[in-house]
């Protein structure tokens, strides 16, 4: 990511069926947002060893397209959500915390995370 902190990005799936924004609030804890998992579910669920995640309250976020969005319940109180055309992960959500998801940083538009296209 750039060293300077956005008010907003976008991001999506690999198709483009699934499209959000984010509006961060003043104040984004940008420290520890940022995390990795390693567990079996995050491994299998994203074909990689270690899985990077971005969390943002609910309120930042804004679904610009949802149309192939579909999730499911991984685990009693864990929700995955991906996109059912490309299969590209997009977030992990429990819902027993209130007003939080994990957005896979991969999903992240290249311009927030590389400076521009990656030529791929």
């Amino acid at each position: 990511m750039s060293s300077t902190t956005p008010d907003s990005i976008t991001g999506g799936c690999n198709c483009g069926g699934v499209r959000y924004r984010i509006d961060f609030a003043l104040g984004h804890d940008w420290k520890h947002a940022p995390h990795t998992c390693q567990c079996t579910q995050c491994r299998k669920m994203s074909g990689s060893i270690v899985v990077n995640f971005h969390t943002v309250l609910a309120t930042e976020l804004t679904w610009l397209s949802k149309s192939t969005y579909a999730e499911y319940n991984s685990s009693a109180q864990f929700f995955r959500s991906f996109c059912m055309k490309c299969g590209s992960t997009i977030a992990w959500e429990d819902r027993t915390v209130d007003n939080e998801i994990e957005l896979t940083v991969g999903g992240f538009d290249e311009g927030f995370l590389v400076g521009g296209r990656d030529g791929y």
